[in-house]
């Protein structure tokens, strides 16, 4: 008698192991849904990851209650093996009770299953939502880099113009100034103010091209980045997902 009243505390210690966990998931998650921004792919990356990065707790949480109620119908099997052995009257009232608890496990047998059931089908719904989230960073990256790149080609235009347009003392200060920034050794010959002002606008345009080039860099950097993010928690959402359907075929 001691032995089962011991076996059903730790069956209850168990269970509430997982139901905290459980809570501490929905807690972390919840936390960083709001603000709501479901146009926005940051919003739901960093949602995709937050959920990713504690799943964990929710499959850890399910394991212990899912074995919480296999050990509660076991004993629950052995205390009426052992209540049929018995030939006193006095064990039909325990029997009965028998009869309501065995109800009662497998009720919650049955509740975790499907609770491991919506998990696994939120989590392949959250893989499957990676692939939207991805188009949308792209097209998001795309139209970052196509303002960047027009102002930068505005400017230019301007700057352009204003080297074009610029009185001759203006180009003679430029010119020291152009000067200035190099090496002696790249130091030019004395030139006219028309040469002056076709260094500059050759040093400009060279300036501009570098800078175009860190853009591209920086958008193929992005590209990559949110790739790799992207196939990360697809790999990962998958993984516990099968986890979950596991828990819910036992």
């Amino acid at each position: 008698m001691t032995q089962a009243i011991t076996a059903f505390s730790n069956i209850k210690l168990i269970r509430r192991c997982g139901r905290v966990l459980l809570g501490v998931f929905l807690l972390v998650v919840t936390t960083n849904i709001f603000p709501l921004k479901l146009s926005s792919p940051d919003w739901g990356f960093g949602l995709s990851n937050n959920i990713v990065n504690s799943a964990s707790l929710a499959l850890v949480g399910m394991c212990l209650l899912r074995y919480s109620a296999r050990l509660e119908l076991q004993l629950l099997a052995e205390a009426r093996t052992n209540s049929q052995n018995l030939l006193s009257t006095t064990e039909k009232p325990n029997r009965s009770a028998n009869s309501k608890n065995k109800a009662l496990a497998s009720q919650a047998k049955t509740r975790v299953k499907q609770l491991a059931l919506v998990g696994a089908i939120s989590l392949v719904l959250l893989s499957v939502w990676q692939a939207v989230l991805f188009v949308q960073g792209s097209n998001a990256i795309t139209a970052k880099s196509v303002s960047v790149s027009n102002q930068s080609d505005n400017q230019i235009k301007e700057v352009e113009k204003k080297i074009q347009g610029a009185p001759d003392q203006v180009i003679d200060a430029e010119w020291k100034k152009f000067q200035a920034t190099l090496a002696p050794t790249s130091f030019t010959a004395e030139l006219d103010t028309e040469a002056k002002r076709k260094q500059l606008l050759r040093g400009f345009k060279a300036k501009s091209q570098q800078a175009r080039l860190s853009i591209d860099q920086q958008v193929s950097g992005a590209t990559w980045n949110l790739a790799s993010n992207t196939f990360r928690v697809f790999l990962m959402a998958m993984t516990y997902a099968w986890g979950f359907y596991g828990i819910h075929k036992l």
